[in-house]
């Protein structure tokens, strides 16, 4: 005797989709330049930060970078 409890065999939970995914195409072009500044400022930032706790790496980094040019 069979359970007929079992879950179907192929029963997945369906992926959730962020909440962007779902503007019109139109939304997405027009809020390009809105992200491309955000994620600009957001590596400024990281890049800041690295350089307030590392300063001897990016020193080097920096002297590699002016010996390789």
């Amino acid at each position: 005797m069979g359970r007929w409890v079992d879950p179907a065999p192929l029963e997945v939970s369906r992926p959730r989709l962020p909440w962007w995914t779902l503007l019109p195409g139109k939304a997405k072009v027009a809020l390009l330049p809105v992200a491309a500044a955000w994620v600009a400022v957001w590596l400024a930032a990281r890049a800041l930060r690295v350089s307030w706790y590392y300063p001897a790496t990016v020193v080097a980094f920096a002297l590699g970078v002016g010996v390789w040019v």
